[in-house]
């Protein structure tokens, strides 16, 4: 399978370098050629905005010191460099370690920076310093000069530039992504014993999958982030985990235990009373509360098979971001956002005033939540009756809100009704079986004229799950998406989205 890095970026699962081509399609100003892009982990103290380009290194082959030529090729196990004026480097990855190694070639590296970064020389070799992440770049064979200068009136250095040169013609060179604590990963030390890795695990990662393309953004999109494997949301340009997400990554995944270790991760960065925020970064974590979606990628799972104690773990984290909203968010028999864009959706707020609002989207997923911690309590041999209960109460606090028609929201204040937004109003057909047939056959007849284009959200493929006239629509707006021609806007939630509504057709 090859890559096209002008669409998808050279990466690996559990590893920050992502390298790909910038052509600028959108007239936006970058430099033409290949890039090396790292985590954006700005901390200024004298600038509220940052460098939209900080963070990415450009580089540039040369053949006897001059810029050279060159065409690029490129698998999930790593790219090759071709120079027009004779000589080539190979560049892949094992793990948090980039390795390039070349024959009667070097290499230059524009590194752009952001402030309060810099890079300078120490025993360990060159470091670029990025708020807690100290990037080491090292020459193993040949030589390196480090041109950078100390900007006074700026109070930061100018972005430094390094320029490789070839020993005997040989040129190796090794770039670390370590920590404040120094912590170095272990790594294999050539190109090709890092792209025979890289083939076995993608190949073992993408087994069974329908589409190796899509699988292969999920695996590079899984990074490690607060100790746990998290989907972001676009690994070049935004460092941010989202928990709708992480959901969405689920969804493809073989068997319930691969889905619960993924959820598990998710749950790992609630707060001690359950919430489960919207989005987390190496630095924060924000105290917004996400949709409860996650119950949605345990529907229909068979838990026997996974082992006891893990499930065991899982449940009582489950249990406890579920009851959050219980404690947090009821309304009687029923549960509310508290704010309008709380329903996960940017644009298209639950309800048209900024007040406390029963919406039917949410009852759903909390249907969904309590039938899942039903089911795994069974598994466990446990009671499961308390999630039972609650989820038949959720049930008619969701069939209150159908008028004949269509779903309704509900102003948790004072009563109040107005029409759901469209797609907020077909998230019940998640429900299935749970829902009564003549409700579902009129939401699936709404769900035709939901535009995917028209949402900057992958809700509208949870709903594909339940509606299969929906479903080709989707999938052919999101694969458009999925091929964007541009590196920088890959989406690993789109690809695994697209992926679980492949392998349902």
């Amino acid at each position: 399978m090859q890559l096209d890095l002008k669409k998808r970026p050279l990466g690996q699962y559990l590893s920050r370098h992502l390298l790909f081509e910038e052509w600028d399609p959108q007239g936006k100003g970058w430099a033409k050629g290949l890039y090396l892009a790292l985590a954006q982990e700005t901390t200024s103290m004298f600038a509220s905005t940052v460098d939209r380009s900080a963070g990415f290194i450009r580089l540039e082959p040369t053949v006897n010191g001059a810029a050279a030529e060159y065409t690029v090729s490129a698998d999930p196990s790593c790219a090759k460099i071709a120079c027009a004026g004779g000589g080539n480097l190979t560049i892949a990855l094992d793990g948090k370690a980039l390795l390039i190694a070349g024959e009667g070639a070097g290499l230059i590296l524009r590194v752009r920076l952001g402030s309060g970064e810099n890079l300078r020389e120490t025993e360990r070799g060159k470091e670029i310093f990025m708020g807690a992440t100290r990037y080491i770049i090292k020459p193993v064979v040949g030589s390196v000069k480090l041109e950078v200068t100390w900007q006074l009136t700026a109070l930061r250095s100018s972005d430094p530039v390094l320029t490789f040169t070839p020993e005997n013609g040989k040129l190796a060179i090794e770039i670390i992504d370590s920590n404040s604590a120094y912590e170095i990963p272990e790594y294999v030390h050539t190109p090709a014993e890092a792209a025979a890795k890289a083939e076995k695990a993608f190949a073992a990662f993408a087994a069974g999958l329908p589409d190796p393309l899509l699988a292969y953004d999920l695996w590079l999109g899984l990074q490690i982030r607060r100790g746990q494997r998290l989907v972001l949301g676009n690994p070049i340009r935004d460092q941010k985990a989202y928990a709708l997400e992480q959901t969405f990554a689920a969804l493809p995944m073989k068997d319930a235990a691969q889905r619960i270790r993924l959820l598990s991760a998710l749950f790992a960065l609630a707060t001690p009373g359950g919430l489960v925020p919207a989005w987390a970064k190496e630095s924060a974590i924000i105290p917004e509360a996400a949709p409860p979606v996650y119950g949605a990628a345990l529907a229909g799972l068979d838990f026997s098979g996974v082992d006891k104690a893990e499930l065991k773990t899982f449940r009582d984290a489950f249990a406890k971001v579920t009851e959050w909203w219980f404690r947090e968010r009821s309304a009687g028999d029923a549960c509310f956002y508290a704010y309008p864009h709380e329903c996960g959706l940017a644009g298209k707020p639950a309800f048209p005033a900024p007040r406390p609002c029963v919406s039917p989207d949410l009852l759903s997923y909390l249907i969904l939540c309590c039938s899942a911690l039903a089911e795994i309590g069974k598994a466990l041999g446990e009671d499961a009756a308390c999630w039972t209960g609650r989820e038949e109460k959720l049930t008619k606090a969701l069939l209150s809100l159908w008028d004949g028609k269509a779903f309704l929201c509900r102003d948790a204040l004072n009563g109040d009704t107005a029409p759901a937004p469209k797609l907020l109003a077909c998230m019940p057909l998640l429900l299935g079986d749970k829902l009564p047939g003549e409700i579902r056959k009129a939401l699936e007849a709404a769900a035709e004229t939901v535009d995917p284009a028209e949402y900057d959200s992958l809700l509208p493929g949870l709903a594909a799950l339940g509606c299969p006239a929906l479903k080709a629509k989707l999938l052919a707006a999101g694969a458009e998406r999925a091929d964007a021609p541009s590196a920088a806007a890959f989406d690993p939630a789109r690809s695994a989205l697209l992926l679980a509504l492949q392998e349902r057709s």
